[in-house]
């Protein structure tokens, strides 16, 4: 049927599972009468995996059905001697009595059923003798009841029968690796006992199978652990018990080493050893009766505390000290379980683990971190060493100021502290940084103006943590920009400048993917303007023409956004200046310095296309518009917008 539904569904017709569930009742034989009826019989339809699986169990069942009708059947014989009157004394049998016959049947009889009478034979037809078998001496022409092996109890007296309860032996385990299970002949050994359905036999030496009567669980108690043996089988026909070495181990977890006189039982995880046990006749018997002195401890003749075996130990950690013990019954004068030394608290000291801040902020400059960066192995081409960085706790808006001193701290901090208060219309709260001699010079200026210092621990710059994350951002971005222009480190001032610029324009998951910028002015960047950093670009420098037929631009180096106009830097390094011009042409797949001979050199050099331009030095340039000073340099990359003038004239910077 499954391979009929599986060819109609791939000719694109496969047959519902009601269809399937009807025909297949229909060709159910007799012997699925009864299950055929109780699946017609249900309120909701069957599927047919469903019906596929109950009648693969009522299958197995019925195979189960038809072994136990072919296997030996229980007899109960009954014997009484020869004739005796009809007025005998009843007959008792004890309860649950067992008895054996040659052929392996079983005999059972109940007291709580006393027989009473004589047995009356039945009457021989003339000519007709008895044609069976004895079911005791497997001989013709009599039965089991005339044999002449059974002796008739000839006693007549009154009997009382009674049960008494004595305390059970425990049983004797043999080891044995060979066995897949483990095997007993007392039912009584086992707890959770069921009966087995199962076809199996036990199989000796010789091949001949074993009947098993039962299943269950038992124990083998101890004084240290109780070690459990599952899928115990029952067979009545063994004369030992055995325990298989296979299953112990998979069940306690446990490994067994054996020795010509003794073995051991050891714990796996460990290697602890928790029992001993004896070769007595070339077997391995499981011990009847363990001590506490059988396993393997540690022991000495006088307790000590627990400092003691602290110390015996070699200090080792307080979870391994106890695990020892615990394990190996380590004899203690007292039950204290802290142990405090005052060598270990010298000579481990560690750094304690750090928790989530508990700063708060609830808007813009209630809180701002702030640090320097530097010393700088290389200066700048504009000759910065440090830069100081200001972020909002609550925007995570960076400023960025490049210095030359770190002492310069005290002036910068200022015009920035005047500046955002303007354009946010509120006070700076809390100032949070190191404890830096930069910073401790403006604690006076901090508390003439209402600023609250918070400083970090000594020797914990992770107190700081949100500015010493922002300066590995910048400089991660500003080296990766560099090297991938080929410029030289005397240019991190502009690369580190552009790498804040991006990062303030970049969503954050801290802000719900939100930017700071966004935070801060409320709208979303444009991010059209954004242009790749080092690239070959072309600014318009037709008003720094001597006459009109000088070149209209020249072949430049895009170094970064203008932090005043709505332009961009270019550097020429032909003349080594750097022009400011928002009429550029880029070429954003070629790098000019990656084609010099000395692409990463320590301060700027002319790359081989520059050296073919013969350009004349540009004009004077004024003072306003030459190299800005300390405090002008300073202006922070990405201030916003609303609080720098927008000069709309192009300027030159010379170097």
């Amino acid at each position: 049927m499954r391979s009929i539904s599986d060819e109609l569904s791939i000719i694109g017709e496969p047959p519902s599972d009601i269809d399937l569930v009807v025909h297949v009742l229909n060709g159910l034989g007799p012997a699925f009468k009864e299950i055929a009826a109780a699946i017609r019989a249900r309120d909701n339809p069957i599927s047919f995996e469903d019906l596929h699986d109950k009648l693969v169990e009522y299958e197995n069942f019925l195979k189960r059905e038809e072994v136990r009708a072919v296997s030996p059947p229980i007899t109960a014989h009954v014997t009484q001697r020869s004739g005796h009157s009809s007025t005998s004394t009843p007959r008792h049998y004890n309860n649950n009595k067992v008895s054996s016959n040659s052929r392996g049947y079983q005999s059972f009889s109940n007291s709580n059923r006393g027989y009473h009478g004589s047995y009356q034979p039945p009457r021989k037809r003339p000519g007709q003798g008895y044609k069976g078998f004895c079911q005791l001496c497997d001989q013709q022409g009599h039965s089991a009841k005339r044999c002449p092996r059974v002796r008739p109890v000839i006693s007549t007296a009154p009997t009382a029968n009674y049960t008494a309860t004595a305390s059970p032996k425990p049983p004797n385990w043999l080891l044995d690796s060979a066995a897949s299970h483990h095997i007993t002949d007392d039912l009584n050994n086992l707890s959770l006992t069921s009966v087995y359905e199962g076809s199996d036999a036990i199989v000796i030496g010789d091949g001949t199978g074993l009947q098993i009567t039962h299943a269950g669980h038992a124990t083998l108690p101890t004084p240290f652990k109780d070690f459990a043996l599952s899928n115990v089988l029952c067979v009545p026909s063994i004369k030992k018990n055995l325990l298989s070495v296979s299953q112990f181990y998979k069940t306690n977890n446990t490994s067994i080493e054996f020795f010509p006189a003794y073995f051991l039982v050891k714990d796996l995880r460990t290697g602890a050893t928790l029992i001993l046990g004896r070769n007595k006749n070339d077997v391995y018997v499981w011990p009847e009766s363990l001590s506490p002195l059988t396993s393997f401890h540690a022991f000495v003749g006088v307790k000590a505390p627990l400092i003691d075996w602290y110390r015996r130990l070699g200090h080792p950690s307080s979870r391994i000290l106890h695990h020892l013990v615990t394990s190996c019954t380590l004899p203690l004068s007292t039950s204290s379980s802290n142990v405090t030394c005052d060598s270990c608290l010298c000579h481990k000291s560690q750094r304690l683990p750090f928790h989530v801040s508990s700063l708060k902020s609830h808007g813009p400059l209630d809180l701002i971190y702030t640090d320097v960066w530097g010393l700088a192995p290389i200066s700048s081409t504009e000759g910065y060493r440090f830069y100081v960085i200001f972020v909002d706790h609550f925007i995570k808006y960076i400023w960025f100021y490049p210095i030359c001193h770190k002492s310069d701290v005290s002036l910068i901090f200022p015009k920035f502290k005047v500046i955002v208060e303007n354009y946010f219309k509120k006070s700076i709260v809390s100032m949070y940084s190191d404890n830096g001699g930069e910073y401790v010079k403006l604690k006076e200026y901090f508390a003439t103006h209402g600023i609250t210092h918070l400083t970090t621990p000594p020797h914990t710059p992770q107190h700081n943590g949100t500015a010493e994350r922002r300066h590995r951002h910048i400089v991660d971005t500003g080296l990766t920009m560099l090297h991938q222009a080929s410029l030289p480190l005397s240019f991190w001032f502009h690369a580190f400048q552009a790498a804040t610029f991006l990062i303030n324009r970049l969503p954050t998951p801290i802000l719900q993917l939100k930017s700071p910028f966004e935070s801060l002015f409320g709208h979303l960047p444009n991010y059209l303007k954004l242009r790749v950093f080092g690239c070959l670009c072309y600014p318009w420098l037709r008003p720094y023409a001597k006459h009109k037929l000088d070149p209209r631009s020249r072949p430049c180096v895009f170094l970064g956004y203008s932090l005043t106009q709505s332009a961009y830097k270019c550097f020429d390094p032909t003349i080594q200046c750097l022009f400011i011009s928002r009429h550029v042409r880029f070429v954003e797949t070629a790098f000019p310095f990656a084609a010099s001979p000395h692409a990463r050199p320590s301060s700027p050099s002319l790359p081989n296309w520059a050296l073919s331009f013969d350009i004349p030095s540009p004009p004077p340039v004024p003072l306003s518009l030459s190299s800005p000073p300390l405090l002008q340099s300073a202006m922070p990359v990405s201030s916003p917008a609303a609080l720098l003038p927008h000069l709309q004239q192009a300027t030159v910077h010379s170097y």
